[in-house]
């Protein structure tokens, strides 16, 4: 429904939308999979921006995730005008905010953790559309190293699945 409306404005996500997943190990490519070395250099960036992560699970590429690596009509997905339109807009990431917590927490608290917080949302909503409860999907470390710019912290969490 998004990309729909989207495209009634004008403005479409990707060429061709990536499709859901079922699991969350299948954004993985299978070359990729139990490489340690992923830690220890980003030989496996393909799109230029990555950055090393603390773990491999964190190691992904955007170009590795299912459904966007030849669509993309540029180099990095933190390239695409929706990207920072949704991902990096203080004022989207308000509205969003308030629509994902309404009036619970004052923005004005840690505001950039709330920034990063409802970015993240932002680009899994985008991507995948609607996860569903306890459905978690990692975020390539280009797209998140370009959010943890943007917003910075003192202490990171890092990717963690839901506890069920």
């Amino acid at each position: 429904q998004i990309l729909l409306r989207a495209a009634e404005f004008g403005s479409l996500a990707f060429e061709t939308s990536p499709a859901p997943r079922a699991q969350r190990d299948e954004h993985v490519d299978a070359a990729a999979c139990g490489s340690s070395s992923r830690l220890n250099s980003t030989d496996w960036c393909r799109c230029g921006s990555c950055v090393a992560m603390p773990t491999e699970e964190e190691c992904l590429c955007c170009k590795e995730l299912q459904g966007t690596a030849e669509p993309l009509s540029f180099s990095c997905i933190t390239e695409h005008e929706d990207f920072k339109l949704l991902c990096l807009n203080q004022t989207v990431l308000k509205v969003a905010y308030f629509e994902l917590r309404g009036q619970r927490e004052p923005m004005s608290a840690h505001i950039h953790k709330r920034y990063r917080y409802t970015a993240y949302r932002q680009f899994a909503r985008w991507v995948w559309h609607k996860l569903g409860k306890n459905k978690r999907m990692v975020i390539p470390a280009c797209a998140v190293n370009t959010i943890r710019e943007a917003f910075p912290s003192e202490s990171r969490t890092g990717f963690r699945y839901a506890r069920y």
